[in-house]
């Protein structure tokens, strides 16, 4: 289980030790009938259940990334952790809801009951669009009709109740107009911040970082154990948590031709290439996205 959708990527069973011991004979079965000339796995946690299976078959990790977490259980509140983050940080949430209160009146929920599963997808992805926009990068991920649709499917199946999986929408509103959204899966004591956005005109009034403080302060106040913020590792994230988990990018070839594509294009090319794009001004790359460079 995988791909562009998902997080991580991992083989989903159920926890017993018959299915944990059929793992090694999938991934047999799978190298003897699969017609490719690589298997690539993105985003492999270093929890995930095939984790020591890759290990155990002598995969390789092309390059890791990393998925900062706070660990909840380590503070008694919300203020005792902020407490415990530097000064700077501290100033800025002040900063940030004095701010927007100027500019209207101002609301946040940790958990917004009054916003529908759809009408937050639909807030996000377009807030995110506006700022991939500015910064001349893609989201061809998240910003497509398949990708709205499978959400909005995935986010009304878990405002269902249960008994340890929910649906968790983080909000910041003016005016009774929301600023900034947030979507998160809870599983098993973990809160999974999975998207978040912001009005990209109030970009500088950090709308993003006063919810994200709103969605963790309604997480201790409901005993979440561990607040995942997922990858990209990012300078905004480092300033929540120093502690990360390793998320390993695997390429298992089968044939020249995937050795090349491991070893010529994903280790040496294409990280020339992405640094190069990233070089070029955010203006520059929106031409070059949409095709428009010469005209």
């Amino acid at each position: 289980m995988g791909g562009l959708m998902s997080c991580f990527d991992d083989a989903v069973t159920v926890d017993s030790p018959e299915n944990r011991q059929a793992l090694l004979p999938a991934w047999e079965f799978l190298l003897a009938h699969a017609a490719v000339d690589a298997i690539e796995l993105r985003a492999v946690h270093e929890q995930a259940n095939i984790a020591s299976l890759l290990d155990s078959v002598g995969g390789t990790p092309i390059n890791a990334d990393l998925a900062p977490f706070i660990n909840m259980q380590t503070y008694p509140n919300f203020d005792a952790y902020l407490a415990s983050r530097s000064k700077k940080m501290r100033q800025n949430q002040r900063r940030s809801a004095k701010y927007l209160g100027k500019e209207g009146e101002l609301l946040g929920y940790g958990d917004d009951q009054q916003m529908s599963a759809e009408t937050a997808i639909d807030i996000s992805l377009d807030f995110k669009s506006r700022w991939l926009e500015a910064r001349g990068l893609s989201g061809k991920t998240m910003l497509t009709n398949e990708a709205r649709t499978f959400l909005k499917q995935v986010c009304r199946h878990y405002t269902r109740p249960s008994a340890n999986a929910c649906l968790s929408i983080s909000s910041v509103y003016l005016d009774s107009k929301p600023v900034s959204v947030g979507i998160g899966f809870r599983h098993n004591g973990c809160h999974y911040e999975y998207l978040g956005s912001f009005d990209y005109r109030l970009e500088h009034f950090g709308p993003g970082r006063l919810r994200m403080e709103y969605g963790m302060r309604d997480c201790f106040k409901r005993g979440i154990a561990t607040y995942s913020m997922l990858t990209p590792d990012t300078a905004f994230k480092k300033v929540w948590t120093e502690d990360a988990a390793v998320i390993r990018h695997y390429i298992v070839a089968r044939s020249a031709r995937g050795k090349l594509y491991r070893d010529i294009y994903m280790r040496k090319l294409r990280p020339r290439l992405k640094k190069m794009y990233h070089s070029l001004p955010p203006s520059l790359r929106t031409r070059i996205r949409s095709g428009h460079l010469w005209g």
